[in-house]
């Protein structure tokens, strides 16, 4: 794997962290900040949790998650990446899965959350 390869999954997975944090917190601040909820609003990742599961909130996952499960593919125009990642709860993983839409914007990455639901 070349250096770059290995740099690029590093901020991949730091990026579904922060997505993942604001989920597990409720704090979608950092989500506004970075216009990451323009194709979902925070009222419809609440309105999922809810649906999914009401009596649990998600929680988050093992640090080896993100770089080594998640679902990442690279688009062929090489301009990003489409990213899948199970949401996990206190007894394990999920079948509730974020969908993220990352972007190469110069030196650095931009992300959106494409969408949240039952894969």
């Amino acid at each position: 794997m070349r250096k770059e390869e290995t740099s690029e999954i590093r901020k991949i997975a730091q990026i579904c962290k922060i997505a993942m944090e604001c989920i597990v917190s409720g704090h979608y601040r950092p989500l506004e900040d970075r216009h990451a909820l323009t194709r979902v609003s925070e009222q419809d990742i609440r309105r999922v949790l809810k649906e999914y599961n009401s009596k649990e909130l998600p929680v988050m996952p093992p640090d080896t998650y993100f770089e080594e499960s998640a679902y990442v593919g690279e688009y062929r125009d090489g301009s990003g990446w489409y990213v899948d990642i199970n949401l996990w709860y206190p007894d394990g993983e999920s079948d509730l899965t974020l969908q993220l839409d990352i972007r190469k914007r110069g030196n650095h990455l931009a992300f959106i959350i494409d969408d949240l639901h039952v894969l």
